[in-house]
């Protein structure tokens, strides 16, 4: 404002209320409210973005299809496995079957790599033995591995026969 010849501070956040009793900028409590509020969704952001998960599992029953006895005596059941990746690299994929104790196979390709950002689907086989089966259904929890880290354990449901 030197420049140009006029009086400092006539460019400033200010009411004219302000300007013409002199007095300086003063935070109220209004301004505070709003910093705690916008500090607070920062914060929440960036826990949601940081704790995320890499890798999203779901296991679904495959349609139409009930459990089926194997010629060794064991029960099977035929999953629907869709693995969405939320990184920006491949991931490469390994499933273990936590609890009970059974067999899983991955049909098709034994190699699961995930693409950077991106949505897989495949079949899965759970085998279990009858033994272990706790009525027509069974809680399974299954295992979603990365490079030897576990990056989610998935709980699913087996179905077998009537006792």
């Amino acid at each position: 404002m030197d420049k140009v010849g006029s009086p400092r501070g006539l460019i400033r956040y200010a009411s004219l209320n302000s300007i013409e009793k002199g007095q300086l900028f003063r935070i109220t409590p209004r301004m505070k409210l709003y910093a705690v509020v916008l500090t607070g969704l920062i914060a929440l952001f960036l826990v949601l973005v940081f704790t995320r998960p890499a890798v999203e599992a779901m296991f679904l029953r495959a349609p139409g299809s009930m459990f089926m006895p194997t010629s060794d005596g064991k029960i099977e059941n035929l999953y629907l496995l869709k693995l969405v990746n939320k990184t920006m690299r491949d991931l490469p994929v390994e499933l273990k079957l936590e609890d009970p104790a059974g067999r899983l196979e991955v049909m098709g390709d034994k190699n699961l790599i995930v693409p950077a950002g991106q949505l897989i689907e495949t079949s899965v086989l759970i085998q279990l033995n009858p033994a272990t089966l706790t009525g027509t259904t069974t809680k399974l929890k299954v295992g979603v591995y990365s490079h030897g880290k576990l990056m989610q354990t998935v709980k699913t449901v087996f179905v077998g026969p009537r006792k």
